[in-house]
């Protein structure tokens, strides 16, 4: 059986999360690449689709964040349903 190497996964849906996060933490892209030790263009290219955020990106910038991992894979739709109840 072959090795699938998880951590290089593209993850679909998952700039929705972060872009929320950022407007809670009142933080902008430049200071998300700022974080991570990255360039902005790195952050842009991830969060508009061009380059596709593997999980790998993901716990990076969960950690740059501050928040699990698992907050990034949510859907908003599903939050939401939580909150309420």
């Amino acid at each position: 059986m072959a090795y699938i190497d998880r951590s290089r996964a593209p993850v679909i849906g998952a700039a929705g999360a972060i872009r929320r996060l950022l407007t809670e933490q009142q933080l902008s892209g430049r200071q998300l690449a700022e974080r991570l030790g990255v360039s902005p263009p790195w952050v842009y290219e991830r969060m508009r689709g061009f380059v596709t955020i593997t999980v790998s990106d993901l716990q990076r910038i969960a950690d740059a964040l501050g928040v699990p991992l698992a907050s990034l894979l949510s859907d908003e739709e599903g939050e939401r349903g939580g909150e309420a109840a």
